[in-house]
């Protein structure tokens, strides 16, 4: 029996006291516990991808296990113990070396995410889930900015697409698409995301990363603590562009934290940063927009840290 959802306090548009978070308690439903529907393949932070071909085989079943964080393949072979040889009474001679074959590593799902994409594992996890599709030709598009109704798509299916308990409009400017509509409501009843002073969504504004860094910490943190996982904003990051005592900054902490946000690449403008992948200046780039490649990074480590 799904748990009725509290209703929207008239008159407040940031997040609310509780929310998808708030329902990780075991037996609610919400992202929380909805989490294991979407793990149809995840590496875990450092982990060993699983072989697609070795599932095809057939050598044993693929079961995949949360171990502290990390996610490991368990392959139930059916081979048994050989039996004991008879004594000789002499040292056994050493038998010659088995020569291991070299695993083929597996394709990239995308021609645009190759085997060297640092958001590879979560690019790949995010399209097999449902999460995040990829495009009918092949590409997923990494780069490609997302929109705020295409980040309530993507939580939405994430948290198996939940109906909302009020059919009330929470925003002024629900789109006529059924689907994005029916996202876009739902994360508002739940205070993940937020209108303007005329309550207006604004669904093909970009996601900022800032945006993104204060739904996520709306949407999981309060379930993360209910069940032993609290995730503490970082008291300080290594991010020049970040006050670290501001209390606008909590969610860009607590995302960092939760390893969902890391040092931006490219400028508020798009432009590559000289140094971002040697030393000198960190940037975090608030207000920049989120592309996809980073909310496939920024769910899959929450996916990570609900199965630890």
């Amino acid at each position: 029996m799904r748990r009725p959802v509290p209703p929207r306090i008239p008159g407040v548009r940031g997040p609310g006291p509780r929310g998808i978070a708030a329902d990780a308690v075991p037996g609610a439903r919400g992202i929380a516990a909805d989490a294991a529907a979407p793990a149809v393949r995840s590496t875990g932070r450092g982990g060993r991808r699983i072989s697609r071909r070795v599932a095809a085989a057939g050598i044993g079943a693929v079961a995949l296990v949360p171990l502290g964080g990390m996610v490991a393949a368990a392959l139930n072979g059916t081979s048994r113990a050989p039996d004991a040889a008879p004594s000789t009474g002499r040292a056994p001679s050493a038998a010659p070396a088995a020569s291991s074959p070299v695993p083929t590593p597996d394709p990239p799902m995308f021609s645009d995410v190759g085997a060297a994409h640092p958001a590879r594992d979560a690019v790949e996890w995010a399209a097999g889930a449902g999460v995040l599709p990829g495009r009918e030709d092949g590409t997923f598009g990494p780069d490609e900015t997302m929109s705020r109704g295409g980040f309530a798509l993507a939580l939405h299916r994430y948290a198996g697409a939940p109906e909302t308990a009020t059919d009330s409009p929470v925003f002024t400017d629900l789109p006529g698409d059924a689907d994005l509509a029916a996202a876009l409501q739902w994360a508002g009843a739940r205070g993940i995301l937020w209108g303007d002073g005329d309550m207006a969504v604004r669904a093909g504004a970009p996601l900022t990363r800032s945006d993104l860094a204060a739904a996520l910490m709306a949407a999981f943190a309060g379930g993360l603590a209910a069940t032993g996982r609290a995730v503490q904003p970082a008291a300080s990051t290594p991010f020049s562009d970040v006050d670290d005592a501001a209390a606008s900054t909590v969610p860009l902490r607590w995302a960092t934290a939760a390893g969902a946000l890391e040092r931006s690449t490219v400028a508020a403008d798009g432009t590559a940063l000289a140094d971002a992948t040697g030393p000198g200046e960190n940037l975090l780039v608030p207000q920049r927009g989120t592309t996809r490649a980073e909310l496939a990074v920024a769910l899959h480590a929450m996916q990570e840290l609900l199965r630890s």
